[in-house]
């Protein structure tokens, strides 16, 4: 059975660890670039101790997922009405070791950080991209939070969720304004932009090589979007995939080896698991057949057991945690949680797979299914 630990992350900032304690970065949102969702070090639910406490004095934690590299924890906060801000704490103490302000208004103040090194020509250095809510994206320095480059209105609208691929000299991002972008690492100038896609980049693109993946939502219409593959050097679109009308994938694709993973968002409160077996978009995808409980922000993720069953893992707001298995797309096991999962899950090494829910539950179980 899974164990359950409270966890008020609209409150406060709880970071767990596990002895013996190993260092591994989680620089993106849901781990790498491909989204993959899973560390490289195991960790025993037997041994989780609350390492320390960060209370967030002023500003809610809202669907940013925090991120952690070169022992930093990153996160985005907002006042729900006039500006929020990055925050980055020490990993090992919690203490807070700077606070960058954002223009973000209400809740636009959502972006998931990604921290990179650049070259700038004459030295490497480490930073954090991030949206800034209100019409911009930025580059902030990884130990000072003072910014490098900041751009707005190009192109106009809000520049929510956000989270950024790095490929060559680009970094790439999703725009509310229906587009994907890719600016200049160095100095944010505009490489290209797609054309109007069919709805929002809610959790931003994945990679594979010179391909970038992403799944859209028309928020604004009627509930439709479509999955993409653009390429990282043109921004031209490779390839579209359709689901139909009230269907959509904002959750984002995840590239798991030779497939391509999405989890559709259906306008009547229900989900369903589309694989593709290859990274060609042309191809018609599997699909299986629908489960109650609709997936906006829950990033799908893959899980190999020891038995060498594929899993594919992801919450829904049903509430539930739902895990197929990969060859036939059935039902692996359904894990009933508190509230609802709009947050991927993520997994160890050894599948121990860790989860929160909107009613302050974080979950631990096996990846491979409830005893």
């Amino acid at each position: 059975m899974p164990k359950s630990y409270k966890l008020f992350t609209f409150l406060f900032l709880l970071i767990f660890s596990f002895q013996p304690l190993v260092a591994e970065d989680w620089f993106t949102h849901h781990h790498d670039y491909q989204r993959l969702g899973v560390s490289a070090i195991p960790l025993s639910e037997t041994l989780l101790t609350r390492s320390w406490i960060y209370t967030e004095p002023v500003n809610l934690v809202f669907f940013s997922n925090p991120v952690i590299a070169y022992g930093k924890v990153l996160y985005v906060s907002t006042t729900q009405n006039t500006f929020s801000g990055l925050t980055c704490l020490n990993a090992s103490t919690g203490d807070s070791l700077w606070h960058h302000v954002l223009p973000s208004v209400g809740f636009n103040g959502r972006g998931t950080p990604t921290v990179a090194e650049i070259d700038t020509g004459s030295a490497t250095d480490t930073v954090v991209f991030v949206g800034t809510g209100v019409n911009g994206f930025r580059c902030i320095d990884l130990e000072t939070g003072n910014q490098i480059w900041s751009v707005t209105n190009s192109p106009v609208g809000n520049c929510r969720f956000s989270p950024s691929v790095l490929i060559g000299n680009k970094v790439i991002y999703g725009h509310d304004g229906n587009r994907i972008v890719a600016r200049d690492v160095k100095t944010g100038a505009l490489v290209w932009q797609t054309v109007v896609l069919n709805g929002r980049p809610y959790m931003g693109p994945s990679a594979s090589n010179d391909t970038i993946f992403t799944g859209t939502r028309d928020v604004a219409g009627n509930g439709s979007g479509n999955l993409y593959a653009i390429d990282a050097n043109t921004g031209n679109i490779l390839a579209s995939y359709d689901p139909g009308t009230n269907v959509a994938f904002p959750s984002g694709p995840v590239i798991w080896g030779n497939h391509i993973l999405a989890v559709s968002y259906n306008v009547d409160g229900t989900t369903n698991l589309y694989v593709w077996d290859s990274h060609d978009l042309t191809q018609a995808p599997r699909i299986s057949v629908a489960n109650t409980g609709g997936v906006l922000y829950s990033t799908p993720c893959g899980y190999v057991t020891p038995a060498g069953d594929s899993l594919v893992i992801y919450g829904t707001e049903f509430p539930l945690i739902k895990a197929r298995r990969l060859s036939n797309l059935a039902t692996a096991y359904n894990l009933f949680t508190t509230g609802l999962v709009e947050v991927p899950v993520a997994i160890a090494a050894n599948g121990r797979a860790l989860a929160g829910d909107d009613a302050g539950t974080a979950f631990a179980a096996g990846a491979e299914g409830p005893a």
